[in-house]
């Protein structure tokens, strides 16, 4: 029965809100706090387990929306929630302020947790803006750090941008079917009225600013002045709920061309410019952020070129990744030193990167051009393919660089089976997605387009990569490393809409010699 799943779905977040009303403050908070999570995850693998059972393939019950996209979404959020508050317990030991963490911590995760089950239209905005308001209290749980207060202001001024183009999509989308049921919206015969093309290109707008992509990406570097476990938070979930409202609404967002090429645009310069950023990069949280920037941008120009399976592959891999990289990134310092020590980098073999690429290039081209997916006409994923290919390339010249004949024979067949690997699961998710994603409707001129730019970012990597010390790289560094300059003009409008104030606290100690010393910034 469908109301078995409704009711777990729609108890998830209902008792990760409660326990943020109701903790209580003394020495069981913890338990309490890891029960709580630990109930939420539980009962949503349960309820998409029972929603397997159900004959078709989307319901809406108890303005719970029951689909695919709402299950493994609910489990993935629950799931990175008791692993992320298990690792916070020992991170914030000792710290004063751990209940005020761990409410407002549950908050968070119930507001996500309402959002992506929510089938009501009113209820989705609501959590959408919740969402963004309780993490802004986990950004700021060193008010005494100017740097975090910053980030987070950032934040919170590009989240109400967002939040007001949100808002006048879901008045437009309201109005025009005269209903709040999202259901009901994506299920309608015309998606392609004026007014249904101007929402959809405000939910790409909100989409983009939520996910940081450029120039509002600064706020999501900036903000590792936060404990751990809260960039974790934000770089495995709640980054990701950009892409999510796109794949949400994809059945309306696939007809709007003006939509899409947005996606493709912007997500295509965030995806490249932020990989050169981030290979200049030394500090390893600052390096993941970056990649999460890029890692956002490729999976909007998925959204973009229609292939929203692939891209909620990405959205659950991405999460699930950069949750491991972000608590693990003390380990991870140590293991680069000790490779560095025990093994020094290797410039790479300029001809035998050249053979293998072109080969690559060639007989990818040839594939790509028999395929039935050209024929077709699905130009998106053709290009996708073409991205995946340069991947691969880039996989393989990394590899290229190891000092063992063995070690570089063995780079070879590790290629492929990445390869066969990941298209394994893109076919499981086209087939468990079949019923909420849309067909690929981009045209070919745009398709060529996004594959010669990845071409030609592809040939900029190798030669920085090939001649780091030559005259190109040597240019591109300087301002590679600074980002381009492409924050500093919002950081000055966001002091002076929101500037930030030194308390009492803040001044004592940033006056002191001795403590700038000790934060490495005197």
């Amino acid at each position: 029965m469908a109301i078995v799943p409704a009711l777990l779905f729609l108890a998830t977040p209902v008792v990760l809100l409660l326990g943020a009303l109701l903790l209580p403050k003394n020495h069981t908070a913890w338990r309490i706090t890891l029960s709580t999570v630990t109930m939420a995850f539980a009962m949503s693998v349960l309820g998409a387990i029972g929603l397997m059972g159900l004959p078709e393939s989307v319901y809406a019950l108890l303005t719970v929306r029951l689909d695919v996209l709402s299950a493994l979404m609910l489990v993935m959020v629950t799931f990175i929630g008791v692993i992320i508050l298990r690792f916070s317990r020992n991170y914030l030991a000792g710290e004063k302020r751990q209940h005020y963490y761990q409410r407002w911590f549950l908050a968070t995760l119930g507001t996500i947790s309402m959002l992506v089950v929510s089938d009501n239209i009113l209820v989705f905005f609501l959590s959408w803006v919740a969402s963004s308001l309780t993490l802004h209290r986990l950004l700021v749980f060193y008010p005494d750090r100017p740097k975090a207060v910053l980030a987070a202001h950032k934040k919170f001024i590009l989240s109400r941008v967002a939040d007001v183009a949100l808002l006048i999509a879901v008045v437009m989308l309201s109005v025009e079917f005269n209903t709040l049921s999202i259901s009901a919206m994506l299920s309608a015969p015309n998606l392609a009225s004026a007014d249904l093309s101007l929402a959809a290109t405000l939910l790409a707008v909100v989409a983009i600013l939520k996910c940081a992509q450029l120039p509002f990406h600064g706020w999501l570097l900036q903000v590792m002045e936060a404990p751990t476990p809260v960039s974790a938070l934000l770089h495995a979930g709640i980054v990701n709920i950009g892409g999510f409202l796109i794949i949400r609404f994809s059945p309306m967002l696939a007809q709007v061309d003006y939509a899409n090429t947005l996606l493709i645009i912007v997500g295509s310069a965030t995806a490249i410019i932020a990989s050169l950023i981030m290979m200049t990069r030394i500090s390893i949280k600052v390096m993941l952020a970056w990649s999460t920037c890029a890692q956002m941008g490729f999976m909007l120009l998925e959204c973009g070129l229609g292939a929203y399976d692939l891209a909620l592959l990405h959205l659950l891999a991405h999460s699930l990744y950069k949750a491991y990289c972000f608590l693990n990134a003390g380990n991870t310092v140590n293991d680069f030193i000790r490779a560095r020590l025990a093994m020094p980098p290797i410039k790479p073999n300029l001809p035998l990167a050249t053979v293998v690429s072109v080969s690559l290039f060639t007989v990818f081209g040839v594939m790509l051009t028999l395929s039935d997916a050209w024929q077709e006409g699905n130009y998106g994923y053709v290009s996708l393919l073409w991205i995946i290919n340069i991947a691969l390339c880039v996989i393989l010249i990394e590899g290229l660089k190891q000092p063992l004949a063995l070690a570089r024979l063995m780079v070879v067949p590790v290629v492929i089976t990445l390869a066969l690997f990941y298209a394994l699961w893109h076919q499981f998710f086209a087939d468990i997605t079949e019923a909420i994603t849309p067909a690929s409707v981009v045209s070919a001129p745009l398709a060529i387009g996004v594959m010669l730019t990845f071409t030609l970012f592809y040939l900029l990597y190798v030669m920085i990569r090939v001649y780091p010390h030559g005259c190109l790289s040597q240019k591109l560094y300087p301002l590679l490393y600074a980002g381009l300059y492409l924050d500093e003009w919002f950081t000055r409008q966001a002091m002076r809409i929101w500037p930030v104030r030194l308390d009492d606290f803040a001044l004592k100690h940033v006056d002191s010699p001795a403590s700038l010393a000790k934060t490495g910034d005197y």
